[in-house]
Order: C-alpha cells, then structure tokens, then sequence
C-alpha cells in the first residue's frame, strides 16, 4: 500500500553547507517517538558509536573486569609510570655489582669492616630512595620523572667511592661505572649524557690520581695509567653509542605514534564518507544487520528511509560537479542537524542517501522527514549560487517480519522513492509493512 504524505513544519534558518559531527538532538514527542526508557537509550548510543563489534578475541578484556597489570604492586598501573619505575629498578643493577664486589672485598679482608658497613649502608638505601621518589609519583611534575642524570651521576659517586676503598679489587668497579653509563645515556638527551659522560670521567680521574697518590703500592701507577686510558676511550665510546640507541628509540617511538595514527584514519575512512562526513554506505551496511538481529531477536522496530535528492543532475550540469559538492555537503549538515542523534544517516551512493530510524515506526519516522524535507527546500545549498535551492524525494518503510531480509527491505523503501519521484518528486512516499503483511 502507497500512500503520500507531507506534514508542514517550520524550516530551518539557512546554513552554510558544511558537513559536521552530529549535533546533540535527544528524541522528543516531535520526533514522532516516546521518549526512550535510559537503558535504551544507552544502548542505541552504544550501538550508534560502534554498532558492530567482532565476537571478543583471545586476550581481550572488558574495561570493567580488566585484571590489573602484572606487578601492579611494584610498578604502579599507569603506563608511563610502569616505565619510569622500571628504569630505576634496571638501573639498580650496578649497586648490586658494587654490593657483591664490596661483599667479596670483605670477605677476603681487602676491605675494611668499618668502610663496608658504611659503603652498603649507601649503596642499600640510595637505589631504594630513588624507587621510593619515582614509584610515589613525588617527580612526576619534573622534566624527566625518572630522574635519570641524578641516578647517573650518583651512581657514578658511589662508583668511585667503591674504587678508593675495595683495595686490590678495585678494578671491578670500572664494570659498574661501565654499566651505569651504558643504562643511563640511552635514556638521557645528548646535552644530559655530555654531562653525565663527562662528570664520570672527571670522577673517576680524579679518584684515580688521589689513590695513586695514597697508595701506590695497591693503586700501581702503570696500571691505573691504564685504567685511565680505557677509561677515557670506552667512555665516549658508549655515550655515542647511548645517543644513537635513544634517537633510535624516539625515532620508533615516533613511527608507532605516526602507525596509529593511520590506522585511526584508515578505520575512520572505513566508515566515513570522505565528502560528506556522513557514514559510508559499508559501514551503514553493519548498522542495519545490527538492528535486523535487535528485531529478530526482541521486536525493536525501526524504520529505513531513502532520500535521493531531486534534478541532481541538472544542478551538476548548470552548475558544474563543486556546486553539486555544495549541495551534497549542505543536505549532510541540514539532516544531521534536523533528525535525531540516534538516526544514522548515510551516503547511500552518488545523491541518494539512506536514514535508519531506531525503535521507530514509518509514522514516527515520518515526522521528522518532513520537518527535514521541508527545510531543506528553504536552505542556502551554495555559496557559489547563493540563490540556489534544492529539494529530495522520500522512500520511507519498515521490515514486514523478522525473516524479512535487509535486502528485500530496502528494495521496498526504493519502490516506495521511486513512487514518490514519478508523483511530483519533493515528496514523502511511505509504505505501510503492516498493509503489506495483510495484503
């Protein structure tokens, strides 16, 4: 059963013809439908964001009964914070390799009990006073949270502490002033690891001459020559390779940000219509199996329309192809400003478009199709030709029955349009589901 209808409203004042995100417009008796209760509403504004979801794959994880992250009670929960955290407690491994050299220093008597006391006493509660700063977040609001160059430069001190007092042992604690550098300026900016480089071989030189001076029958002139030399070489040695590493890594760093942000416009041009801003008509194709199984399965109607704008191709041939752009764009922005937010509206293909009413009869629905209908033909469509003014004719349905498939829905809405376009076109053609079924 066919039956035209038009319902005069007041048209709305005229826009430039500019696609936008949807406007906020909540369903009102106007609309045609009863308020939703809340739980529905919820649940179209969760199907109009992401309509279509693939069933959970493994290691998904529901944001409300997500498990916190391994180690949540050592690292914290906060990503970057996790990461600050365990640059500190990785950083602690030298403090180790000078707790075990002071340790064996002990043991064989070439330390002093009194200096080893108080040397693992510092190293015990240095590494443990950084984890404790970073961990309660205290240097958060610093430029390096995790304070790095400190941590450098303090455990290059204790470095040369252990080096003045470990006596024959000394020479193992140029592994850990090694391992300190090597942890540190991969992290550090060049300035940073300049500073930190340079202060380590000042430190060190320095501590070097004094125990050769002191005690030149432990600390052998030769041999710390020696030891300087590499030192001098090996160090900014590793400060260059510490700076390549650490462009190396933001330059990765860069490239993942950069990834997703492509593939966060892939997937918005997946569902988008690049003119018009409005969904494509592969994405609306996933809204509609979604409220054909809603239908299916607890009776939620809804409503399909197709809106093919009238004489299209003569505003494209009078007025050329970026007229007919304007036009596209100005019907984009007057319906999404005139329906509802949970219709969805789509570019259905060239000008003709498709709205999906949710739990929303063909009568309801046809009350805000012709509040657009009607404005629209009142609406500045163009900047170029100001004067111009366009109209659309409406094929307006419902499915029939649950086994109804979307593809025969549709095709009726289309018989309905094209019933409208040979009475007059500038019109609403609705055709009844229940005459139909009846018929």
């Amino acid at each position: 059963e066919m039956a035209e209808s038009a319902l005069p409203t007041t048209p709305s004042p005229a826009q430039p013809p500019v696609a936008a995100t949807r406007p906020t417009h909540q369903p009102s008796a106007l609309d045609g439908a009863q308020p939703l209760p809340a739980q529905q509403q919820a649940s179209v504004a969760s199907a109009n964001q992401s309509p279509i979801t693939a069933a959970p794959t493994h290691g998904s994880t529901d944001p409300d009964t997500a498990e916190p992250p391994r180690f949540a009670w050592l690292l914290g929960t906060e990503l970057r914070q996790r990461r600050w955290v365990s640059r500190t407690l990785i950083s602690s491994a030298a403090y180790v390799l000078g707790l075990a050299s002071l340790g064996f220093g002990t043991k064989v008597g070439l330390v002093a009990p009194v200096h080893a006391q108080l040397l693992a006493i510092a190293l015990i509660l240095t590494p443990l006073l950084m984890f404790a700063a970073v961990r309660s977040g205290l240097t958060r609001g610093l430029a390096d949270p995790a304070i790095t160059l400190v941590q450098i430069l303090t455990a290059t001190t204790w470095a040369c502490a252990l080096y003045a007092t470990t006596s024959h042992a000394h020479g193992a604690q140029l592994t850990a002033l090694v391992v300190v550098i090597t942890i540190g300026v991969v992290n550090l900016k060049r300035r940073q690891a300049w500073m930190a480089c340079l202060y380590a071989m000042a430190a060190m030189s320095g501590t070097i001459a004094l125990m050769t001076h002191l005690q030149p029958q432990i600390y052998v002139p030769k041999v710390q020559f020696t030891h300087w030399v590499l030192l001098m070489v090996d160090l900014p040695v590793l400060m260059l390779m510490g700076i390549q590493l650490g462009k190396l890594h933001t330059r990765l760093r860069q490239q993942r940000v950069q990834l997703k942000e492509a593939v966060s416009r892939l997937h918005d041009l997946a569902r988008h219509d690049d003119l018009t801003g409005l969904n494509n008509r592969n994405h609306m194709n996933d809204m509609l199996a979604h409220y054909k199984r809603r239908h299916e399965e607890c009776g939620e109607p809804f409503s399909v329309a197709l809106i093919d704008l009238d004489h299209f191709k003569r505003i494209n041939d009078s007025h050329g192809h970026a007229v007919g752009d304007e036009v596209l764009k100005a019907f984009a922005r007057q319906a999404s400003d005139t329906l509802r937010q949970i219709d969805l509206i789509a570019r259905w293909g060239g000008e003709e478009f498709l709205v999906l009413c949710p739990q929303t009869t063909p009568d309801q629905a046809l009350i805000g199709l012709e509040r657009l209908r009607l404005s629209f033909t009142k609406t500045m469509v163009s900047c170029t030709v100001p004067d111009l003014r366009a109209s659309f004719s409406v094929g307006l349905t419902a499915p029939d029955h649950t086994d109804e498939s979307i593809e025969s829905t549709i095709a009726r809405a289309d018989a309905a349009l094209y019933v409208a376009k040979h009475a007059g076109r500038n019109r609403t053609c609705v055709q009844s589901p229940v005459a139909r079924a009846t018929a």
